[in-house]
């Protein structure tokens, strides 16, 4: 599985801080994603400043204080990076990788707060290893040491986080009739521990798979159509709004005509047209790992944390691309003409 991006401060660099015998430490605090995550490798803008020598590592380590006012690592680290060698790195600023491999590989928890760090005992004020800063708060604030760890709130460290998701989000009453095989689970988490092989009883269990895209994809966002839709049929007339209503400066009224219906029916075509026009229409095009596992139709939860987006849509289109390894979806809500969205909607109560 190609990893995708955990946390991350792109942002352009303002500042920085070198890291030597003197400060042989900054870091940066962050939040998780909202979902299990595996940690693989670490980005940092960095450079080296005259002719360091050892080792320099990334550390991972759980938080404490206030978060994005006086962030700083506690207690001992929980994952550490390979080795990187200070002498090797470039005079020139860029991206440097650290990879953790093997236990350092370690499960981060959902929604959780931590701190990354850039580690160095060696070298002095003219041979350092240097930690990259921007001036924009974007995610927590950047922490440094020099007897003790200590924040800056003004700064961000710069930073990209990589790994892969462990988590599937299950909902649903773990009750009533049914069996899931505990070895189907592995790493799949449901709401606290389940381990061996074993059955579990469940009634109605929805899975929806978390969808992560490999790069930013291509977002399209439709404000609101309408907070009242009025239905007219030669019979009947109804207007049904959205809750709570709005106020009457606020009013985005559709008038639709229908060529028959009762009370009822032009009440039931006014919400389903709300569903649509009553909220923010989002649709997504992107690349994620290969997989043939999804289809048509299929609901999943759709997290891009770069564009604050958290939420459930429906699988529109996939294309696979082997070469690539990569599958490229399409989500959302299905764009249709007024005509014939009220024509889906009737088809739809017909058939019910």
């Amino acid at each position: 599985m190609a990893d995708i991006v955990l946390a991350s401060n792109t942002a352009a660099k303002t500042s920085g801080t070198n890291v030597n015998s003197t400060v042989p430490g900054a870091g940066q605090s962050f939040t998780s994603p909202a979902f299990k995550s595996k940690i693989k490798a670490l980005d940092l803008w960095s450079k080296k400043g005259g002719s360091p020598t050892g080792s320099c590592y990334a550390k991972l380590y759980a938080h404490s204080g206030t978060y994005g006012t006086s962030s700083k690592p506690t207690g001992a680290a929980l994952a550490t990076s390979d080795a990187v060698n200070s002498a090797g790195i470039s005079t020139s600023e860029g991206w440097i990788t650290f990879t953790f491999s093997g236990v350092n590989q370690i499960i981060l928890l959902a929604d959780t707060y931590y701190v990354l760090t850039l580690e160095f005992t060696g070298g002095d004020g003219s041979n350092y290893v240097f930690f990259g800063k921007s001036g924009d708060e974007v995610t927590g604030n950047a922490c440094y040491y020099i007897s003790s760890w200590n924040a800056s709130a003004s700064t961000d460290g710069l930073f990209e986080l990589r790994g892969e998701e462990t988590d599937i989000l299950i909902s649903g009453n773990l009750t009533g009739a049914g069996i899931l095989s505990a070895s189907l689970i592995v790493e799949k988490f449901i709401s606290g521990a389940f381990g061996g092989i074993g059955t579990l009883s469940v009634n109605n269990l929805k899975i929806i798979s978390t969808i992560y895209f490999l790069e930013l994809p291509q977002i399209t966002k439709d404000t609101m159509i309408a907070t009242h839709v009025t239905v007219k049929s030669p019979t009947n007339e109804v207007t049904v709004h959205i809750t709570p209503e709005p106020d009457p400066g606020d009013r985005i009224e559709r008038i639709v005509n229908i060529d028959s219906g009762n009370s009822t029916v032009c009440t039931a075509v006014g919400n389903e047209l709300l569903i649509k026009w009553g909220k923010e229409q989002i649709n997504i095009r992107g690349k994620i790992p290969l997989t043939v596992t999804l289809t048509f139709m299929q609901k999943l939860s759709v997290y891009v944390k770069q564009a604050n987006i958290s939420t459930n849509l429906v699988l529109q289109k996939k294309e696979h691309d082997v070469l690539d390894a990569s599958t490229t979806v399409t989500m959302g809500d299905i764009q249709l003409s007024d005509d014939e969205l009220v024509s889906r909607i009737f088809e739809d109560l017909l058939n019910k």
